[in-house]
């Protein structure tokens, strides 16, 4: 709560963190309506994205992500560009000391990286 407070966006990494390639799809959706309705209840605002746990996904999620989320994060090293989908996002280790210990991961949605301070 006090990181949403001190307004940074909060996204799911699942209800269970388990590994996708380890339950059924159904299960799976299961899980993305779990994780966003718990979310929604403790902070106020249903999330807008979704990380993998365990950068583990099956082709074909991206549709039953996109049921119940706007964005989809893997932890797959890719370049982001304007074309890079929605639904299939690299995210990456911030590589710096973070600014405070809420702060771990970075949405890379433009395709640029903005320093603070700069």
């Amino acid at each position: 709560r006090r990181a949403r407070e001190a307004g940074h966006e909060l996204g799911s990494h699942g209800h269970q963190h388990v590994p996708r390639c380890s339950i059924s799809p159904e299960a799976f959706e299961q899980e993305l309506i779990r994780s966003a309705t718990v979310l929604e209840q403790v902070l106020g605002e249903a999330p807008r994205a979704f990380s993998y746990p365990f950068n583990s996904h099956l082709p074909g999620d991206g549709e039953i992500c996109g049921r119940h989320y706007l964005q989809v994060a893997t932890v797959d090293a890719a370049l982001v560009t304007p074309a890079t989908p929605a639904l299939d996002l690299p995210r990456f280790t911030w590589p710096g000391p973070h600014a405070n210990r809420l702060r771990r991961r970075r949405w890379l949605c433009t395709g640029t990286l903005a320093w603070p301070g700069r």
